[in-house]
């Protein structure tokens, strides 16, 4: 994992990948943990990229209540690097998160 800023792409690919397969849960905290690991990182996205991104997730915010989205959202924000690869190959949301599913 040491071509971090790549693979910060290549998670908000999974997390688009996960909003257009209707696995709302999983893409809110995918985009938690980017965002979070980008501001620690200090790599933030292009301004145009992240405009695309925000808008393949669009459909992931609007499918929970604005309390659950930000409760998945903050579980991923939480995640380091490897936690949210982990979770784009596949491995289980975190418990808190998995509470909040409708």
């Amino acid at each position: 994992l040491r071509h971090r800023r790549g693979i910060l792409n290549v998670l908000e690919s999974f997390a688009a990948l996960a909003a257009a397969e209707g696995h709302t849960e999983r893409a809110l905290t995918l985009a938690g943990a980017v965002g979070a690991l980008r501001a620690a990182l200090n790599a933030p996205a292009r301004p145009y990229a992240e405009a695309t991104f925000r808008q393949s997730i669009e459909s992931a915010w609007r499918a929970h209540d604005p309390a659950a989205a930000e409760c998945l959202r903050a579980g991923g924000a939480r995640l380091n690097l490897e936690q949210a690869a982990a979770l784009a190959l596949g491995a289980d949301l975190p418990p808190a998160e998995s509470a909040t599913r409708n």
